[in-house]
């Protein structure tokens, strides 16, 4: 039997996974196995009649006094036994490597769930689905491409319990494509939220008052009272949008419940007086 004085080595830091975490007044140090904290220990079956009687630990072991390669090597084959055999095969630098890129196992789901047992419910509101997902994104002839989460869910849920907000367009280009982005301001436990709705590409026989009425479907369906809560609509100022008759923006505020704010974005209410102007030079009137 090893003493109990064993002093730890520091080559074994890189050699088992270890890390020292704490020394105590005198010096002596706390070691932590990489492997618990990054990996988690090794799932175990119960099953009846097998010679395990309890599920896994979920904990992260630490080392003291005697510091020995057998304590270390007795943990890892009885709780990482894949990757430890994975590990001992790597090169020096490979071993520097292994643990840079990986996230504490507390920050998963995988500590607190079994994933073979455990399940996850979402409860997604009857209108996002119908309306959202099945009538206006599962498109196959506009859409190639799409990128689905839970944004409009997290919007629907803040807007339901504030007693305003405001909507912002935005017009970018992404590849190529032009799109129209629609975000929705709102003050939210003490802070100013800016949350991301919608994304529409603007083709050519995409006008003003289609993309309207697909933001007013996306809007009933989120928030049925959206009209009311409404205190603000801001653009950017390109003409697709702001068009007096039939721009977007000039839709969405007559669609208000009560007078609402418009806010035209000025460097574009310059930049279009002075493409007037320059058209006006250029063609002598």
């Amino acid at each position: 039997m090893p003493p109990r004085t064993t002093p730890f080595q520091s080559k074994h830091c890189l050699e088992f996974g270890l890390e020292i975490v704490s020394r105590d007044q005198h010096g002596n140090p706390m070691v932590r196995c990489n492997f618990c904290t990054l990996e988690g220990r090794d799932k175990v079956e119960i099953t009846e009649g097998g010679t395990r009687k309890r599920k896994s630990r979920v904990d992260v072991k630490y080392f003291t006094k005697p510091f020995t390669p057998l304590n270390y090597r007795s943990h890892l084959n009885g709780q990482h036994k894949e990757s430890w055999e994975a590990y001992q095969q790597m090169s020096t630098s490979a071993k520097k490597e292994y643990f840079n890129d990986k996230i504490s196992s507390t920050n998963t789901l995988h500590v607190h769930m079994d994933l073979t047992s455990d399940s996850i419910e979402y409860t997604i509101k009857a209108p996002i689905v119908d309306t959202i997902i099945g009538g206006l994104f599962f498109n196959a002839e506009a859409i190639q491409e799409e990128d689905c989460d839970d944004a409009g869910e997290d919007a629907a849920s803040a807007a339901s319990k504030v007693w305003a907000f405001s909507l912002a367009g935005d017009g970018s280009i992404h590849r190529g494509q032009s799109f129209f982005d629609l975000r929705l301001r709102l003050y939210w436990h003490g802070r100013l939220l800016n949350l991301h709705l919608v994304a529409l590409p603007m083709f050519d026989r995409h006008t003003a008052e289609n993309m309207f009425n697909m933001i007013v479907k996306l809007l009933d369906a989120l928030f049925p009272k959206w009209r009311a809560k409404l205190i603000g609509v801001s653009s950017d100022g390109e003409n697709t949008m702001t068009g007096r008759h039939r721009g977007l923006v000039t839709m969405l505020v007559a669609a208000a419940e009560y007078n609402i704010m418009r806010v035209w974005c000025a460097p574009h209410q310059i930049d279009i007086i002075a493409k007037e102007c320059a058209d006006r030079i250029d063609g002598g009137t």
